[in-house]
């Protein structure tokens, strides 16, 4: 057989695997729970409890129901609210610490579910988070 036949065969062999294992990855995952994202508006400037620093984070919330979605957007004022409390409650060395976007990130949803009739908050993202 010559080199280019072989290179050919290799070269078939190869993607037939990568697309079984592509095709077997989509099989066994299933499809994707479809998502709400939630923006709670502009970003956020809160001072920092114990200091005279600011800080200014944005987030967008994701939920995956769709009435909890429409629940939220009629009730933004008080999602701002539960936010911007739980962010001005922070004091320094909190803010600071390594873990602070997860410790916010569960205190966000779980005041989100007890004020606002038990709206499940699948994730929250932070596309800004800055200290000055």
């Amino acid at each position: 057989m010559n080199s280019f036949k072989k290179n050919t065969y290799v070269l078939l062999v190869a993607m037939l695997c990568t697309a079984s294992a592509f095709a077997g990855y989509a099989f066994v995952s299933g499809p994707k729970e479809k998502t709400f994202a939630y923006s709670p508006g502009d970003y956020f400037i809160t001072n920092i409890a114990d200091s005279k620093s600011l800080l200014k984070s944005g987030m967008v919330i994701e939920v995956t129901d769709k009435k909890h979605f429409i629940e939220l957007t009629r009730n933004s004022h008080k999602a701002r609210d539960i936010i911007i409390g739980i962010l001005r409650s922070k004091t320094y060395s909190e803010i600071k610490s390594p873990d602070i976007q997860l410790v916010l990130k569960e205190q966000i949803k779980e005041g989100i579910s007890k004020t606002l009739n038990g709206i499940t908050v699948s994730d929250i993202y932070f596309n800004e988070f800055v200290v000055q």
